[in-house]
């Protein structure tokens, strides 16, 4: 009869009010520990960025190839650094440290500040939990919203919308660009055995489009 039918629709109601409930408090924890993640991913990141510098000798910089302003900046960073022994200092924040590899005639040196800026947050300061948590928190709010995955939930109001559709733009892009990169390997190649005689270009100079003069 009609109350009894009545009865049941209060209780789906509630019911139903419930479990919005318990996802809305579900949501809200997810994104607050996203939150609290994200930030001390970035943390990490400063700190093991702040903890790693290259301290050189007047010697040492005098036929590196830096700009009057690089070196500038490189002595203010020296001042600054109370515990630095030496008049110049390139760090791994990137007004410094692009320059660095941009410019620096040295292989050793361009090497080690690669490998110190490939390597931050692995050791100390480590992320690779932290990111291992963002991951999964993304796809279980993804799913709890409707979505196969975080980056659905991301493009559903972007001009892409789906990942499929973005992965066939990078797919349409990709040929070229990786015909355009082997052109550019082959060149630094012949301008690296110029210098050296065989050998091959390492992973530092070809990020950063240095010519290999050593």
């Amino acid at each position: 009869d009609d109350a009894w039918y009545k009865e049941i629709g209060v209780t789906y109601e509630k019911q139903l009010i419930a479990l919005l409930n318990i996802i809305e408090l579900c949501f809200r924890e997810i994104n607050s520990q996203l939150a609290s993640l994200t930030l001390r991913f970035g943390n990490n990141v400063l700190k093991a960025t702040n903890a790693v510098s290259l301290a050189l000798s007047e010697e040492q910089v005098k036929d590196l190839g830096h700009t009057a302003d690089q070196l500038d900046a490189a002595r203010n960073a020296a001042s600054a650094d109370t515990s630095c022994d030496q008049p110049y200092l390139f760090t791994l924040h990137m007004p410094s440290w692009e320059p660095f590899m941009q410019n620096c005639n040295d292989r050793k040196l361009r090497q080690i500040m690669w490998e110190d800026y490939s390597n931050r947050c692995i050791n100390d300061f480590d992320n690779r939990a932290i990111i291992d948590s963002i991951v999964n928190l993304r796809l279980e709010r993804a799913n709890i919203l409707g979505y196969v995955s975080h980056a659905a939930y991301v493009l559903d109001d972007c001009l892409a919308k789906t990942p499929e559709a973005v992965y066939k733009c990078l797919m349409d892009l990709w040929k070229p660009a990786l015909k355009k990169a082997k052109q550019e390997r082959d060149e630094y190649q012949r301008m690296l055995e110029a210098d050296l005689g065989k050998n091959t270009t390492r992973s530092e100079e070809r990020r950063v489009g240095k010519e290999c003069r050593s």
